[in-house]
């Protein structure tokens, strides 16, 4: 997107803001799995929660990390195939 409008110069600004705005339509249009939404978030608060552990929280113990570890690692590798297409 920007690439193309540094490549031409004499672009006029109404122009490139509306070739901006098509592009980033586009871009925002693409779905999103529900699911997807749904683990994203769930891993962003185990993280938060295993950086910022307070006495409080329940224990992750190592029997619950290699459960995590068992089901990431094989999802990590699906997804690194799909995102390297």
């Amino acid at each position: 997107m920007v690439h193309r409008l540094l490549e031409d110069p004499e672009l006029p600004a109404a122009r490139a803001a509306e070739a901006t705005r098509a592009d980033l339509g586009r871009l925002l249009a693409d779905p999103t799995d529900p699911m997807v939404e749904q683990l994203a978030r769930t891993a962003a608060q185990l993280a938060d929660r295993l950086a910022r552990r307070s006495p409080a929280d329940p224990p992750v113990g190592a029997q619950q990390a290699r459960r995590l570890l068992g089901v990431l690692a094989p999802l990590t590798a699906r997804l690194s195939a799909i995102a390297a297409e």
